[in-house]
């Protein structure tokens, strides 16, 4: 269920720091995430805040799509002036129909990269495989960039 009720945070670290729920306009006007996933029945929620290098730290939201889906957001915060400057999903936890094709995706930060891994069933299997791993590093510019 949306939250747009105001709180004491004022920046999204706090958000992640407290745990809190983030209000969608707070994420409107303060992330780069695209506004195809902004709509009145997703849900965000601060998680966690992983240390990238001196400039960056990864900022982890999660998202309810409210209807099937649950993501994490990696959110690439910009320590000095304090602004989202990129993003990937992280993490997908999505409704599964055994008869369709079927991707998942996790993700590991450690030593300044963010490793993300997908899995993969093909159309009428159950099991999931692993499929490719892509490593991220966050440019001085604060972009993230396959290693």
């Amino acid at each position: 269920m949306p939250v747009e009720k105001t709180d004491s945070c004022q920046d999204l670290i706090c958000y992640a720091k407290q745990k809190l729920p983030v209000p969608l306009s707070v994420i409107k006007s303060k992330t780069v995430i695209d506004s195809t996933y902004l709509h009145k029945n997703v849900f965000f929620t601060g998680d966690t805040i992983y240390t990238l290098n001196e400039n960056y730290s990864a900022l982890i939201l999660n998202y309810n799509d409210g209807l099937v889906c649950s993501y994490q957001f990696i959110l690439i915060m910009d320590l000095k002036n304090n602004a989202n400057t990129d993003y990937v999903v992280g993490k997908t936890d999505c409704d599964r129909d055994g008869e369709n094709e079927y991707y998942s995706y996790s993700f590991v930060i450690k030593n300044g990269i963010i490793k993300i891994t997908q899995k993969h069933a093909e159309e009428g299997e159950d099991e999931l495989k692993i499929g490719r791993a892509t490593s991220y590093v966050v440019t001085d510019k604060g972009k993230l960039k396959t290693k």
